[in-house]
């Protein structure tokens, strides 16, 4: 009988199939008898007070223990089965515990899962706490005591269905009982806000034709001189009339000041005002003649 397998059937509740641990649930370096850092795997194991089968494995278990401890130490308050009872006040908050015994395994060696009937065995991550799995165990009396109890190991894992997923972390409503409420912030809102407008685009700069003129600086004190212009070469002036040729006649549809798109958006106010001549802007594609 004690080395007998047993089993139970149940959803994960606790700990993890796979995963190796190093620390144990309050962060502490899990070490062994001598004191020396250990290894294990943990996995906690939620069945339901209904279940028929849960009768005929606690009698095998006290069996075991009461032959590992003659003295009758199996018997005492204190004796430690791996199992709780889920409807405990320190234990019936707990996703997965109410209704339930929990029963905790430890082994110090990996071991396999498969699917139902061994068909498969499955790999890490394929198995994750909330599903519903069959856990084949051994008891044995841990053979000391004075902290009597006996240890329960798995054997294998056998998956039987998917469950809704528990996360772990600590329990947020139990955290925020004891702290004060907190301040809501100024302008904080309890339903949620809409936000504004987008800002509205400015109008597009007009695409020149060739490089804008430069931006008009300060009002010089001279006008500067226009630059040449190159182009082609003009006819020399008659001897007889020394005078320039007069300035052509505006085209149609156009008024003084009415400026090109090679302005790039400046006013021909801006451009008299930084200095420049009808003539200058005329040469320069700036303005219309």
């Amino acid at each position: 009988m004690p080395n007998e397998n047993l089993s139970v059937t149940g959803r994960i509740v606790q700990g993890d199939i796979f995963e190796e641990r190093t620390k144990d649930g309050q962060g502490r370096i899990l070490t062994d008898k001598h004191g020396q850092p250990k290894t294990e795997y943990f996995v906690a194991i939620a069945v339901p007070k209904t279940d028929p089968q849960f009768n005929e494995v606690w009698a095998a278990m006290q069996q075991i223990a009461a032959a590992g401890f003659p003295g009758g130490q199996s018997q005492q308050a204190d004796f430690s089965w791996k199992v709780r009872d889920g409807d405990l006040a320190a234990n019936i908050s707990k996703v997965g515990f109410a209704g339930h015994w929990i029963f905790g395994f430890t082994t110090g060696f990996a071991y396999s899962a498969y699917t139902q009937g061994a068909q498969e065995q499955l790999m890490a991550g394929s198995i994750k706490r909330g599903d519903y799995v069959r856990i084949v165990f051994t008891c044995k009396p841990n053979g000391e005591p004075t902290k009597p109890g006996v240890y329960l190991n798995q054997v294998l894992a056998e998956f039987l269905g998917h469950g809704e997923p528990i996360v772990g972390g600590p329990d947020a409503k139990e955290i925020l009982a004891g702290m004060n409420p907190a301040t809501i912030p100024a302008g904080a809102s309890a339903t949620p806000v809409a936000a504004g407008p987008p800002p509205i685009p400015g109008p597009a700069a007009p695409i020149p034709t060739q490089p804008p003129a430069p931006v008009p600086g300060p009002i010089p004190t001279q006008p500067p001189a226009p630059a040449p212009i190159p182009g082609p070469i003009q006819p020399a002036t008659n001897f007889l009339n020394p005078a320039p040729p007069p300035a052509a006649a505006p085209a149609a549809g156009s008024t003084p000041g009415t400026m090109t798109a090679a302005a790039g958006g400046t006013t021909y106010e801006q451009y008299i005002g930084a200095g420049w001549t009808d003539d200058q802007l005329i040469q320069q594609g700036l303005m219309l003649p």
